[in-house]
């Protein structure tokens, strides 16, 4: 696997756990 692709996922993951955090905050 290329880095560009490794780079790019740890960014899709890192949206997607600020995703949850910010809809948690909300809720709350």
């Amino acid at each position: 696997s290329t880095p560009l692709i490794e780079y790019f996922d740890k960014i899709r993951v890192t949206i997607r756990v600020g995703d949850k955090r910010i809809l948690r905050e909300s809720t709350m």
